[in-house]
């Protein structure tokens, strides 16, 4: 009971730190903590019980809290906690005398591996638990409200588009989890698997339906990985008469009104996946190009150091093709990693609180000025080719890049993939 208790006041001392705009936290400022941090802060012999309860709590939240490191000019080396690790968050090296060597080889490692952000933010405190931030508050109340609002059919349109935003409807992905026998990929486009998500917005043909209509393509990047998350975006974006639009296109259905469409013209089809050795720390990663008729277009290699597990190369690839689309001005691709936690996370609407954090974001970020951009997860059968690559270039060690004639090394794969 005392732990609990402990907790709650814990969870109380970090919304002091988390958001320090509240009334509460900026009338304790003014009152016991004013010119130092909730951390520095001193217990006064007349202090409220409440004030004396939450700082009780301070070594909770010092035990897993850590700075996530962005520009590198708040956070303090030797005295606060931001090694991500959660054994204790801090050097273990003493403070040294002299500048000789700094670091143990445990610390150097863990340093030079740690994920830094291309856009530069400030040091922020975080939980180091916390995989990801929920920025709505009661969100879905708002988007079922504008939903029953809306002025279309009250019962066949409004009751439709609750069931595909819960996801009750039966597309493939649904049937197989209720154990029928029948194979996940999209009828119409083949290549992913039929989910409401795939149906309703990633499908090519579904493209080709939102773009006859006067509303265009609706933004995939950074608008959630679920149908719900996707529909509260557009109820955030979209004025009430274009939304309204997307509800009877909902409803009518997409992939049906266009079976008869063929895919966009130039948009191309990017694998990507990485490789890891633990022993070297260095990562791998492989690319591979191809158009709407799977022919091969370009791929390429690269290897990086300081690489702290797969997911962190995983984050790597997908970060460094956007980096270089964004670079050269490409548009209208969809990037198939066969890491669904990556793929969900770039997905996701939430702010990435992870290890790899500083890496979704920036890719995040770049797939909102990409046009045309989206992001799937791809099995792995599908994505062998990368692979392939991404082991090679983790054996060779050399970046390399191929147009127009793929490698030997990939060639079997492509022609099975393609015949699939």
């Amino acid at each position: 009971m005392y732990a609990f208790n402990l907790g709650l006041l814990a969870k109380q001392g970090w919304g002091l730190v988390n958001d320090s705009s509240s009334l509460v936290a900026q009338t304790l400022k003014a009152k016991y903590f004013p010119t130092v941090s909730f951390f520095e802060a001193k217990v006064k012999s007349n202090a409220l019980p409440c004030w004396r309860s939450i700082c009780a709590a301070r070594t909770v939240i010092e035990m897993g809290s850590r700075w996530q490191i962005g520009t590198g000019d708040f956070a303090k080396i030797w005295d606060n906690h931001w090694i991500p690790y959660p054994s204790r968050f801090r050097l273990f090296s003493p403070k040294p005398s002299h500048y000789g060597s700094l670091f143990t080889d445990v610390e150097f490692n863990a340093i030079v591996s740690m994920p830094l952000s291309l856009q530069r933010p400030t040091d922020k405190l975080i939980w180091h638990y916390d995989k990801e931030v929920d920025s709505r508050t009661n969100s879905y109340t708002g988007l079922w409200k504008k939903i029953w609002a809306a002025k279309v059919p009250p019962f066949k349109v409004k009751v439709g588009v609750w069931k595909i935003c819960h996801d009750i409807i039966p597309n493939r992905l649904n049937l197989i989890k209720r154990h029928v026998a029948i194979d996940s990929h999209c009828v119409l486009c083949k290549g992913m698997v039929e989910s409401t998500l795939h149906l309703m917005r990633d499908c090519y043909y579904a493209s080709c339906a939102w773009l006859s209509t006067c509303i265009g393509k609706p933004p995939t990047g950074n608008t959630g990985n679920t149908v719900k998350d996707w529909a509260l975006f557009l109820a955030s974006h979209l004025g009430l008469s274009r939304f309204e639009l997307c509800l009877m296109v909902w409803f009518v259905g997409i992939c049906p009104s266009c079976g008869g469409s063929k895919q966009p013209i130039g948009f191309l089809k990017i694998n990507v996946d990485g490789t890891w050795s633990e022993t070297q720390m260095v990562g791998g990663i492989g690319v591979v190009i191809r158009d709407e008729d799977e022919g091969f277009v370009a791929a390429c290699v690269k290897t990086f150091e300081y690489v702290s597990s797969p997911i962190h190369i995983e984050a790597l690839v997908a970060r460094e093709w956007l980096q270089l689309a964004k670079l050269r001005g490409l548009q209208n691709f969809i990037l198939k990693s066969d890491s669904l936690q990556i793929t969900s996370a770039l997905n996701s609407i939430f702010l990435d609180m992870s290890f790899i954090g500083h890496i979704v974001e920036d890719s995040k970020a770049m797939l909102t000025e990409i046009i045309g951009a989206s992001i799937a997860h791809a099995y792995c059968q599908r994505n062998e080719a990368a692979h392939c690559l991404a082991r090679s270039a983790l054996s060779s060690s050399c970046d390399r890049a191929w147009f127009e004639e793929p490698p030997d090394i990939i060639l079997d794969v492509l022609l099975s993939e393609s015949s699939n």
